[in-house]
């Protein structure tokens, strides 16, 4: 009897893997229109091509574009890539470790390092240095670690309490000593911030509240009526703005943390399906985040850097893939920016930054190990079961000439004990050049009650996974 092996999907983990053991590595499930081959197919992840290098690295934040340029932070300084995706230093930094935050507003870019601002405007680029700009309403010093743009204003959180401060209009170099408000609806500190249209989010230890542009002239910005959320966030750089919404990691004061999205007054969990493996990390409020758009889905990428782990959400389908660099466990990238058609991923470890390219098979020439483990396959009665031949589609006939990928291979190992133990390594061909016909096929697969499948490629050729069946037979008892 043939049946179709449960083998597509996205990645879910849960607390017992005896229950569900699902995992997604470097590819992306898409759902396919009717009349294709299959509802469901994987698709692998572009590969990273070096561009140039900037500075000693690392990268240190996500790129903003002003002026037709993109802008980030390596190392100790600020360099910009222009339209031939070259590198060109800005100016020096304070500091050469920690996350910093940019923001562009008309004739402006402001950078903030958790000590300092900076700012440059095409020409000219400083230090803040207006004292108003480093200090709260007490007196005390403020370290802003983050920045927005709303209405013609610079806005930052000013470090260690719950005030905000705007800058002078379109001058992030001048700053007054009265220009600031205090994220008041509850007591806890505004440890991110961000605008969006006319709103302003301040997210703090455990709620977040929204003002709105009310053009007011004592201070351009009060709360919403209604604008309180009783969610936090736990990592203040996994924060990030898209077309699709806000996201970051968040808490709240009943505890537990959670990838959100937040949407006006709304916000919606959607990290359920890699809520266990959160749940096991032992450090994550040094979690980073950004949103790219790539074949018209919006991607939220968070990194766990003390963890070494990746995962992103194609909100678009509402799935979760991990994502990972061979020898880094996490991805290598530490932000995205997007200039001359390109995407660009900057690196977290160097100066070194990349184009993603779908016709590259590697990242920076290490492999890409890209790892689909299945769902958990039974008789439905659970009557024993002998697998006479396993067959899984693939994409066939993507060889490279020469070298390694010439004959590219597929390894499978299944498990019979929900994911505790596997068996040995079985590895076969998904086609040399031209042999476009060749399936991937495992015979005497042996005897289950309930069975778990992984597939693994790590050649560097072009990998697409349409089906997956066997031959069965389904015993009595």
């Amino acid at each position: 009897m043939r049946i179709q092996i449960p083998f597509l999907g996205p990645d879910y983990a849960n607390r017992s893997s005896n229950v569900n053991a699902q995992k997604t590595v470097n590819l992306y499930p898409r759902m396919q229109k009717p009349g294709a081959r299959n509802a469901i197919a994987l698709f692998g992840t572009p590969g990273l091509r070096r561009l140039g290098v900037a500075g000693t690295g690392p990268w240190r934040s996500n790129l903003v574009e002003f002026g037709g340029e993109l802008y980030g932070v390596s190392g100790s300084a600020l360099y910009k890539i222009n339209v031939n995706l070259s590198p060109t230093f800005v100016g020096n930094l304070s500091t050469a470790g920690g996350r910093c935050e940019l923001v562009a507003g008309r004739n402006y870019l402001l950078v903030v390092d958790g000590t300092s601002g900076y700012t440059y405007d095409g020409t000219t680029y400083a230090e803040i240095t207006d004292p108003d700009f480093t200090q709260t309403s007490s007196g005390d010093p403020a370290s802003p670690t983050h920045c927005t743009y709303i209405g013609g204003y610079f806005v930052v959180n000013k470090g260690g309490s719950d005030e905000f401060a705007i800058s002078a209009i379109e001058d992030p170099t001048d700053w007054d000593t009265l220009d600031f408000a205090t994220a008041e609806a509850a007591p806890d500190n505004v440890l991110a911030l961000v605008a969006t249209y006319n709103s302003l989010y301040l997210v703090g230890t455990s709620t977040t509240q929204v003002f709105y542009q009310s053009g007011n002239p004592s201070f351009p910005l009060d709360p919403y009526p209604q604008g309180t959320m009783e969610v936090g966030i736990q990592a203040p750089h996994s924060l990030a703005k898209s077309s699709a919404g806000l996201f970051w990691l968040a808490t709240t004061s009943e505890g537990d943390i959670a990838v959100v999205r937040v949407s006006g007054f709304q916000s919606q969990i959607i990290s359920e399906d890699i809520a266990w493996d959160l749940q096991q990390m032992s450090v994550t409020d040094d979690a980073t985040g950004f949103v790219y758009r790539l074949e018209g889905r919006v991607i939220y990428q968070i990194s766990f850097p003390t963890e070494g782990r990746t995962f992103e959400y194609v909100v678009d389908d509402g799935t979760w893939v991990e994502r990972s660099t061979y020898g880094h466990d996490r991805y290598i990238a530490a932000g995205h920016g997007y200039i001359s058609n390109t995407h660009l991923m900057v690196n977290y470890e160097s100066g070194d930054y990349y184009a993603l390219d779908f016709d590259v098979f590697a990242d920076n020439g290490s492999p890409v190990q890209r790892v689909r483990r299945s769902q958990h396959q039974h008789s439905g009665n659970h009557n024993a079961v002998i697998c006479h031949e396993l067959i899984v589609e693939f994409e066939a006939g993507v060889g490279l000439p020469t070298g390694q990928g010439e004959d590219p291979q597929a390894m499978l190992r299944y498990s019979d004990d929900g994911g505790h133990t596997w068996s040995s390594e079985l590895w076969r061909s998904i086609g040399k050049i031209g042999q476009y016909q060749r399936r991937a096929r495992w015979t005497r697969l042996g005897r289950f009650r309930n069975r778990i499948w992984e597939l693994t490629v790590s050649d560097p050729v072009k990998v697409v996974v349409i089906d997956a069946y066997a031959n069965v037979t389904v015993c009595n008892s």
